[in-house]
């Protein structure tokens, strides 16, 4: 029905919200994925994996913005999201709000609020008073430290970081550092030029096909001169091993720095990890004196005080992508850190689009050369198929784009024709393209005057020799002579033709103990019956006795034969082609609304 992804819920990170997803069958089941964003779909990937053909892989996605609000986002699904009852593109969330996806509906039951992380005890911290402009001094309890990556440690050497072994020249210690989430800082106003910058920064993420190079510009718009930032980088997270604590960093792309200046970026390890585990904007600062809602981090950084901030970019499994930057500490109030989370939303928004875009592309890309491969097909299909002494009629319908029935009229010497049905098992692509090789072989080696029983088992060998285990061909063909009015019939495991007499009496043809190809080594055994004038041969594969109705139930042979019975006989004065479109909508109206789920295949011949 309905899961949430398999990674395991870690103490630290508690579940970020709580959903009850109902299926339109009364099934329920809880999913309480522990980092945002989630995403809802049918992919193996999706953090709340929802089982329906009516849900896109990648269907919607539940996030938090930078000011602690929940919002749902469809990502652009072939059925929509519904929340409420309304569809929407995107909606905001509160606990008791309904989303429906297909047949699914997610109950919101839960939504965390945005919180703070004190790394030191893992409890929220109490901002310690202290007198305006006075330095904080280290206490005993919290010694002063490097939490972050030492001076030699710039980020021109980060490549150390990148590999397996943690760098030698590094000391951690959490425990005189702390972090604050955007919604305990005190408020400020962003002004309307930075907005105008961030809808432009947007606009140019979409103009920028490279993702490396998308990465930078995010960079260098923290550290321009209107945003304040000293240095930016983009960085992967991972924490491969769930024993270790600290998620490792991995550069993604070279250091930005306002004006291009020399700069060493010191890494907060603390920060990150609250980061990684939050999956929250992020904010780590030593002067409490910037904002009363600060949390004071009792590290050195370098010559001057500063702020560090960080916000997820991109969640994937056991890993997070993040944008890290410094700015001075006039800077490290809840203003810059709204900008910077903006600007990691545009990231992400533009991020999405394009992905979607990429999607469609190669969507279309494959749509439009499986639609060559329909034509293709199709053109194998004989298109005047009536000849001397038969009026024939042929219905074709692959379930998919291509499918692995073949149908074909092979004429032969003397005005004699070769009739032939063929199923490959499996379907789609590979069943077509075995389809096309037995289309090729049977057609070659009869029109070089190979008798119907050798050329079955000759497609026989050829096809033991490359069929992967398991798979096989059934197969019917029957040659047809005019002046005898008889066929030679032989039929290797496939459904048996029916004859329909002058009178709308069904018969079948002897099916004999022929295997299917592509098994065993066997001979084939060729069978004859009569044709009289006014009889009609149907030669079909089992898309249609299998077809299922609309309560779930097949066809079945004797329904088959009883309808097409029915319909070849009460046309018996009608053109052929007539005949068979009334046997096409019979099938059709038996079928329903379904989706089809096999190939279907039919060949009618009445002897004139």
């Amino acid at each position: 029905m309905a899961e949430a992804a398999s990674e395991k819920q870690e103490e630290t990170r508690p579940a970020v919200m709580r959903l009850r997803i109902v299926s339109d069958t009364g099934e329920e089941t809880t999913a309480e994925p522990t980092r945002q964003p989630v995403v809802v779909g049918r992919a193996t990937t999706a953090d709340v994996r929802v089982e329906s053909a009516h849900v896109s892989r990648k269907h919607a996605e539940i996030y938090r913005d930078p000011f602690g609000r929940w919002w749902v986002r469809d990502l652009m699904s072939r059925a929509g999201t519904k929340v409420n009852g309304r569809e929407v593109p995107e909606a905001l969330l509160t606990v008791g709000d309904e989303i429906l996806m297909g047949e699914y509906t997610l109950r919101v039951e839960m939504l965390q609020e945005a919180r703070r992380v004190d790394l030191r005890r893992g409890e929220t911290p109490t901002p310690r008073s202290r007198k305006p402009g006075k330095k904080s001094k280290p206490t005993a309890e919290a010694p002063p430290s490097s939490d972050l990556l030492g001076p030699d440690a710039t980020i021109g050497s980060l490549g150390e970081i990148d590999g397996d072994d943690e760098p030698t020249d590094v000391a951690f210690d959490d425990a005189a550092s702390s972090v604050s989430s955007l919604d305990k800082l005190r408020g400020a106003r962003i002004e309307s030029v930075h907005l105008a910058t961030l809808k432009e920064f947007g606009d140019r993420l979409l103009r920028t096909p490279d993702h490396t190079d998308r990465l930078r510009q995010l960079c260098r718009l923290l550290t321009r001169r209107d945003f304040h930032g000293q240095a930016a980088i983009a960085l992967r997270l991972e924490r491969k091993d769930p024993r270790l604590r600290d998620p490792k960093p991995a550069r993604l792309c070279e250091m930005q720095t306002l004006a291009g200046r020399e700069q060493d970026m010191h890494l907060s390890r603390g920060l990150l990890r609250s980061v990684f585990e939050s999956g929250l904007p992020m904010l780590a600062t030593r002067d409490m004196s910037s904002d009363p809602g600060a949390v004071e981090l009792s590290i050195t950084w370098s010559n001057s005080p500063i702020v560090a901030m960080a916000c997820p970019l991109k969640s994937f499994e056991k890993g997070m992508d993040v944008v890290y930057a410094t700015f001075p500490l006039a800077y490290g109030d809840a203003q810059w850190l709204t900008l910077v989370a903006l600007a990691a939303q545009q990231f992400q928004q533009a991020e999405t689009v394009l992905d979607a875009q990429n999607v469609a592309r190669e969507q279309a890309k494959i749509e439009e050369d499986l639609n060559q491969a329909r034509d293709i097909q199709r053109r194998y299909v004989p298109r005047e198929p009536s000849t001397t002494g038969l009026d024939v009629a042929i219905g074709f319908e692959p379930c998919r784009w291509v499918g692995g029935d073949l149908v074909d009229l092979v004429p032969l010497d003397g005005e004699r024709l070769a009739l032939v049905i063929a199923d490959v098992s499996g379907k789609g692509l590979p069943a077509a393209l075995i389809s096309s090789n037995v289309y090729s072989m049977t057609r070659a080696l009869l029109r070089a005057g190979v008798d119907l029983r050798t050329t079955i088992e000759h497609v026989n060998e050829h096809l033991r020799e490359f069929l992967q285990s398991g798979a096989f061909v059934t197969l019917a063909a029957v040659v047809f002579d005019p002046a005898v009015g008889d066929i030679q019939s032989v039929n290797a495991g496939h459904p048996a033709p029916f004859i329909i007499g002058t009178d709308g009496r069904v018969r079948k043809l002897p099916d004999g103990p022929n295997m299917p190809l592509g098994i065993v080594e066997q001979e084939m055994e060729c069978i004859a019956a009569p044709l009289e004038p006014g009889e009609t041969l149907m030669m079909f594969t089992d898309g249609l006795s299998e077809l299922r109705d609309e309560n779930n139930e097949l066809l079945g042979l004797l329904r088959l034969m009883e309808a097409s019975g029915s319909i070849i006989h009460g046309g018996r004065n009608d053109d052929i082609d007539t005949v068979s479109q009334r046997l096409i909508d019979y099938l059709d109206e038996t079928h329903g609304d379904h989706l089809p789920d096999d190939d279907r295949t039919f060949l009618l011949a009445r002897r004139v």
